[in-house]
């Protein structure tokens, strides 16, 4: 699937938290006609839940790398969430590591929410990562990463490891359709 680079969509919770010097990036991608109608959480669970074997070695590299620093490791956030529902989102669950802090719900039917924001604060930065179908173009499903670098330190890992989340967010779109799972 084609991947491309994104802007923020205009209704996104990020828009909001974007602060002078913040990192943002975004990427979408257009689902196929088959995913037209499918439920944000399910979209959610197919990019994030289960990364692929080379983005689970380059994390587990990133936590032995930020250990000796005392930031927190992706299998101990993990381990703290309560487990996610992809057909009822809710803030508190975890979407692979990543906590859900928002949920935006679209109409009145369980599994049309429209924004899910999940994200994570540690000393080093603050981050943020929508998953959005935006109003504008509800046939995408976009990624959106929001950084605030709280110190030199924060600074340091996001330039480390960009090249990584690129790759990571790029290919989490691109595997969408593949690993999606209808609701049984």
């Amino acid at each position: 699937m084609q991947v491309r680079a994104a802007p923020l969509a205009p209704e996104s919770l990020l828009q909001g938290l974007r602060r002078p010097g913040d990192f943002l990036d975004g990427f979408a991608v257009r689902l196929p006609e088959a995913l037209a109608e499918a439920p944000l959480g399910r979209l959610a669970q197919a990019a994030l839940a289960s990364p692929p074997g080379w983005a689970r070695g380059l994390t587990a590299l990133r936590d032995a790398a930020v250990r000796p620093f005392g930031l927190h490791g992706t299998q101990a956030l993990a381990a703290r969430l309560p487990a996610f529902d992809p057909d009822r989102p809710r803030p508190g669950a975890g979407v692979g590591f990543f906590p859900i802090l928002a949920v935006v719900p679209g109409d009145a039917a369980p599994g049309r929410e429209t924004e899910l924001l999940l994200g994570a604060d540690d000393r080093h930065l603050d981050f943020r990562l929508s998953v959005i179908r935006p109003a504008d173009a509800p046939q995408e499903l976009r990624l959106a990463t929001l950084v605030h670098r709280n110190n030199a330190l924060g600074r340091l890992y996001l330039a480390a490891i960009l090249p990584f989340h690129v790759m990571i967010v790029r290919d989490a779109l691109a595997r969408v359709p593949a690993r999606y799972a209808t609701p049984a």
